[in-house]
C-alpha cells in the first residue's frame, strides 16, 4: 500500500536553489526538493548513528 506523505515548505536562498538545480541535471532527482530531502534523510541517519554510538560509549564509562 502506498501511503501519502504530508509536506511542508522550507525556504533556502535562491542562489543555493540555483546551484542545486545545476547539480541535479542528469541525475535521478526530479527537483531540488527531492535532492534536499535525500540529503537531509542521509544526514539524519548519520546523526542518529553518531548519537547511538555516543550513547553506547557513555554507558561503558
Amino acid at each position: 500500500m502506498v501511503m501519502s506523505q504530508k509536506y511542508t515548505t522550507v525556504s533556502i536562498p535562491k542562489a543555493l536553489a540555483s546551484h542545486i538545480k545545476n547539480r541535479i541535471k542528469g541525475t535521478q532527482f526530479h527537483s531540488p526538493s527531492a535532492f534536499v530531502t535525500h540529503v537531509l534523510e542521509e544526514l539524519e541517519k548519520e546523526i542518529e548513528q553518531i548519537e547511538k554510538e555516543n550513547s553506547v560509549e557513555a554507558r561503558r564509562d
